[in-house]
């Protein structure tokens, strides 16, 4: 899951549909190696005649925990979206010479789409400021993935931490 974030993490504003659907495959085909495990984990020390329970408190917990879970999510993309802002903004100024370039060609295309020189001039200064909310939003995404992505490595070691000893009390015989 960790190699999958990581993977997800080249998020570009052009990105084509194959390579979202190739992130999102990545993504996605872990999970089966994630629940399955953890499934067994979580009902191989309960006793027979509690697994209807721990079945409904398993649904539950990995219900609210998945909302949490993208709650946080979305709040860690909010918050590095607005720190992606605050430190790329001064790029955004008559001071820098490529920032110059591109507002200017912007106005000259929307003076040859028919506008007015003022009225290509707010165009153009709107179109840079989407450009820079995208790629703010995108710088966002990609430190969010690689954030999660480190955290999923980090949980490996929490694997060997779990308990051989099933419901009847006894250690699991490993051969």
């Amino acid at each position: 899951m960790g190699g999958a974030l990581f993977y997800s993490a080249h998020l570009l504003p052009l990105l084509d549909f194959k390579h979202l659907v190739l992130f999102r495959i990545s993504q996605t085909a872990c999970l089966a190696f994630l629940f399955v495990p953890l499934s067994t984990v979580a009902y191989s020390t309960i006793p027979q005649y509690l697994n209807a329970d721990a079945s409904a408190l398993f649904s539950m917990s990995r219900n609210v925990f998945g909302s949490l879970a993208i709650s946080g999510a979305m709040a860690l993309v909010t918050e590095r979206r607005q720190a992606q802002q605050a430190h790329t903004v001064h790029w955004m100024t008559n001071y820098h010479p490529p920032y110059n370039e591109a507002l200017t060609q912007a106005q000259a295309f929307m003076q040859g789409r028919g506008l007015s020189e003022a009225a290509a001039q707010s165009a153009a200064n709107h179109w840079m400021y989407k450009q820079f909310l995208l790629q703010t939003a995108m710088l966002a995404y990609n430190e969010v993935f690689i954030i999660l992505g480190i955290v999923s490595f980090l949980c490996i070691p929490f694997c060997f931490m779990l308990s051989p000893i099933t419901e009847s009390g006894k250690v699991r015989a490993t051969h």
